[in-house]
């Protein structure tokens, strides 16, 4: 059998805090859609974020490296 790499899905969301989700502890947001994803695969609790300038988004800081 040969092995496939992994699916990855990365959202990225603007102003958005820790426990704003219920997949990571949120009782105020009802988020189940995004709480069915995390159960199915992984879940990070650590990033960096540039400092806020003309197009952040473009110029991406969040590379974990190259996949193996």
């Amino acid at each position: 059998m040969t092995k496939r790499p992994p699916h990855v899905i990365l959202i990225n969301c603007d102003d958005m805090g820790y426990g704003d989700l219920g997949c990571y502890g949120s009782r105020v947001n009802r988020t189940p859609f995004l709480d069915s994803l995390a159960e199915q695969g992984m879940l990070f609790t650590d990033c960096y974020a540039a400092s806020p300038g003309l197009f952040s988004l473009a110029r991406r800081t969040d590379d974990p490296g190259p996949c193996q």
